[in-house]
Order: structure tokens, then sequence, then C-alpha cells
């Protein structure tokens, strides 16, 4: 009778050590699960801070390098004239480089882009179109004032209406709606005037490219160039 009393007893015994055994088991195993997770979310977020650094230094050149070409030309400009350089660098990176800060609605850009455009012509001039064309999209109020006030040396349907000669990395439609989007974005009263022909050329030229896509191009010399 005792001895089966004590083999109860222990085998409650075993029973309880197994149970509390399964739970730590469990907890453990839970802790591991939350640890790794931890783990995993910390090298999450080092990955990205570190991709964001790695960008920020593979960037850092081509800005400080567009600066530096636009602070060259600037100074040359004024020594040396509009014409001068123009005819020095238009079939260079650094032609390419006036294109992309037009493009960009960069101030400092745009009047360099104004005044190279006072001695251009042919294609040069239709590449330079391309460009403030691109501008309205960051920059309306800039290219459209410097149009109304004659520094900028297109017509408003040059500018608004069929303004490539080939068509733009970012395609018709998407040029379409984000010129027509920033153009009524503008409050200025002054240029309510060329505000209105600008989105009237800018639905022409949209519903143009809508109709006959090849139409909604200029018929000018093969000197095009794919737009950023």
């Amino acid at each position: 009778m005792v001895c089966r009393g004590i083999k109860k007893t222990l085998w409650r015994i075993f029973e309880g050590t197994k149970c509390l055994t399964s739970a730590l088991i469990r907890s453990f195993h839970s802790l591991g699960r939350s640890l790794r997770r931890a783990h995993y979310a910390n090298v999450r977020r080092n990955m990205k801070i570190a991709t964001v650094i790695a960008l920020c230094v593979l960037l850092t050149p081509t800005i400080v390098g567009a600066n530096d070409v636009l602070s060259e030309l600037e100074s040359r400009i004024s020594s040396e004239g509009s014409r001068a350089v123009l005819i020095d660098i238009w079939n260079t990176d650094k032609f390419g480089a006036v294109l992309d800060g037009i493009a960009s609605g960069d101030e400092r850009w745009l009047i360099v882009g104004y005044r190279l455009r006072n001695e251009s012509d042919a294609g040069v001039t239709s590449m330079l179109r391309e460009s403030f064309a691109m501008a309205l999209i960051p920059a309306p109020s800039l290219v459209l004032k410097a149009q109304k006030e004659g520094r900028l040396k297109y017509s408003v349907e040059e500018l608004c209406g069929s303004p490539f000669i080939d068509e733009p990395q970012i395609g018709f439609a998407t040029f379409f709606s984000k010129a027509l989007l920033s153009v009524r974005g503008i409050k200025d009263k002054d240029l309510e005037g060329i505000k209105q022909r600008c989105l009237e050329e800018l639905q022409k030229g949209r519903e143009l490219y809508i109709k006959a896509p090849n139409q909604a191009l200029q018929p000018t010399s093969a000197l095009s160039r794919r737009l950023g």
C-alpha cells in the first residue's frame, strides 16, 4: 500500500516536471523567435541606412559635377559671350548637362539656357526647346514669365503645343498630363493671359497625340535628343 502511494506521488512529480519542461522549451522557442525577429529587423534597418549612405556617396559627385559645369558656363558666358560658349560646347557632354539642367527647372540653368538660345539655330534650337518644354513641369511660372518678358525666344505655341522632335523619355501622355497640371497651378495674376494660352496649346498637343501620335512630333532634322 505504501509502495503504491509512493509510486503515485513519484508519477505526479514526473508528470509535473514534464509539463514544466515542455513549458520551458516553448518559452525558449518563443524567446528565440523574438530575438531572431529583432535581429532581422535590426539587419533590415542597417541595410536601409547603408543603402541611403551609398546613394548619397554615389550621387554627390554627379551633383557637384553639374554645379561645377554650371558655374563654369556662367563665368564663360559673362567673359566670352554666349555664342562662343555655345559653339565650343554644343557637341560635348557639357551641352547635355545644359539640356538636363534646363529641364530640371533650376533658375540658374534656365538663365544660361535663355542666353544660349539667343545664339542658337537649327537642331540646337530644337533641342533647347524640348528642355524648356520639360521645364514647364517643375517651373512653369519661371518659363512662361521669361517668354512673356522676351527673355526666352520661343513662341507659346512652340513651347506648349508640340515642342518635341523625338518622344520624351517620360512619354507624351505623362508629359502632357504633368505639364497641364503644373501650368494650371500658376497663381501669378500677371501670368494669367500667357497661362491660358499655354493651357490651350498643351490641350491641342495632347489631343493631337491621342489622335495621331506620329504627328505630335516637330518635323525637324534628325538632331534629336532623348530627354531625362
